[in-house]
């Protein structure tokens, strides 16, 4: 489980900010006091970002070693 979440790290790193604000905005507005409902929606909140991460990882990310065998393959053999 913890390189699973190590390998999208760096798209929830660059994602999560903007989420939170989306979040806060529309669908989780700010609560001023702790309680049931604000302790769900913190928990929903993390559990959308999660989701939004990895799913904009799938067709970036995870291609990073595809993409460099493709270069790799471009350098060594060029096709001119």
């Amino acid at each position: 489980p913890i390189s699973f979440l190590a390998s999208f790290s760096y798209t929830l790193y660059l994602i999560h900010y903007p989420l939170v604000k989306v979040l806060q905005r529309w669908v989780f507005p700010k609560s001023n006091s702790l309680n049931f409902a604000s302790v769900t929606n913190f928990l929903l909140a993390c559990g959308l970002i999660f989701c939004g991460a990895f799913l904009l990882y799938l067709p970036f990310e995870k291609q990073t070693n595809k993409l460099r065998q493709w270069v790799g393959e471009l350098m060594t053999n060029p096709k001119i």
